[in-house]
């Protein structure tokens, strides 16, 4: 009995509250209730040059005493109740009291919105009649992802509000750009300042200003590598890849791959790729290198390999057509290198040398089976690799 009793009073609580807040809230409508003292109108004042569905909203008050009323509530102080208009592009501030003239009459400015006084101080400030209290609507804090090489705005996040946070955007959402059908590629990371010297990191919450951040591209579409694991991701799919930073492979596996696609060092060192061979009858055919084969599309730049160590046994009977060079086994016509350093150590036992001299293993500190053509083969230094 003593629960239905409980139930049957909370049942009646609600239906009290939901009967107070319908005599305190009026929608924007021609209705008017005789139950208030005070209408207060909020207006958005959206003037010509803001466009938004923002219509005046009302609020009935009491003054059961006779000396002011508080204003209790207001646009999105409850949302389920009282919501708040979206304007886009803009956030609500506050709201205010008009500015008056001399006859007591609000001042237009030249958009057609009320000119602004003092803030309402819904803690502090009573109302005596009949009010309009206005919107200070500003400009939503946004974010303008520039290119730093032309400063063009390429992206922009809206931050909705000061205080709102924004996690970094994910790769299918940062900034995009391409110029004359020509696709770029992001680097991946923001700077405050157009140099790119000062990174700029997310999360990032929203002031009231908003900010450029400044992103690096470069033509063409790449993988961005900046692991071991990017990069052998990327060499066995083909990628183009855009190396990051340095990488070390001490301690990694390594396999070399035939690879077709451009690989932009972009001046790093990769240090410490070894591979330890075991040549029989099995191994027939074989290219060895930091590349097995370089094919016709491949066109390797600007990086340096240091400390590459090649180690060979043979087993000599049987082997056949095995290519052994410190950046690939094979080249094939049409591949292009420029600008590519090697050092390292490249180490055989007897088994390999008599194979080599009876033309069963080709042996070459830099390509040992060479169908480049020389004119693609630019300012490329393998003197650091030694053949033991």
């Amino acid at each position: 009995m003593r629960a239905k009793r409980n139930f049957k009073i909370k049942l009646l609580i609600c239906c009290l509250t939901v009967l107070l807040l319908g005599t305190l809230l009026v929608a924007c409508n021609d209705y008017k209730p005789d139950h208030y003292d005070y209408l207060v109108t909020f207006c958005y004042n959206l003037g010509d040059d803001i466009s938004g569905n923002a219509p005046d909203v009302y609020l009935g008050v009491l003054d059961p005493e006779g000396d002011g009323a508080y204003v209790g509530i207001r646009p999105g102080y409850d949302p389920d109740t009282f919501s708040e208009a979206s304007i886009a592009g803009y956030y609500l501030d506050g709201w205010y009291w008009p500015k008056l003239d001399e006859k007591k009459n609000p001042v237009m400015d030249e958009h057609g919105r009320v000119m602004l006084d003092k803030e309402f101080n819904f803690k502090q400030d009573k109302i005596e009649k009949d009010t309009t209290l206005y919107a200070k609507l500003l400009e939503s804090p946004k974010i303008f992802f520039k290119d730093a090489d032309t400063d063009e705005t390429i992206s922009m996040i809206d931050g909705k509000k000061p205080g709102t946070q924004r996690a970094k955007p994910s790769t299918s959402l940062a900034p995009k750009k391409e110029v004359d059908g020509e696709t770029y590629t992001f680097l991946g990371k923001y700077y405050w300042d157009k140099a790119c010297t000062q990174e700029f990191s997310f999360p990032y919450t929203f002031g009231k200003d908003s900010v450029n951040v400044y992103c690096k591209f470069v033509k063409g579409e790449w993988t961005l590598v900046e692991t071991v694991k990017d990069f052998n991701n990327a060499v066995v799919k083909g990628e183009n890849i855009y190396l990051m930073n340095d990488l070390d492979f001490a301690g990694q596996s390594y396999t070399p791959r035939n690879y077709n696609g451009e690989l932009n060092g972009n001046n790093h060192t990769i240090k410490n790729i070894s591979m330890s061979y075991n040549l029989n009858r099995n191994n027939n055919g074989t290219n060895i290198g930091i590349f097995g084969t370089l094919m016709a599309g491949s066109y390797i730049h600007d990086i340096t390999f240091e400390g590459v160590t090649i180690k060979i046994e043979t087993t000599y009977t049987g082997i056949i057509g095995v290519n052994i060079g410190s950046l690939a086994g094979e080249a094939k016509e049409g591949a292009r290198m420029n600008n590519i350093k090697i050092s390292g150590q490249m180490t055989c036992d007897e088994n390999t040398h008599l194979a080599e001299d009876d033309q069963l293993i080709a042996l070459d500190t830099f390509i040992a089976l060479n169908n480049a053509k020389a004119d693609q083969i630019v300012n490329c230094d393998y003197s650091g690799v030694t053949l033991t």
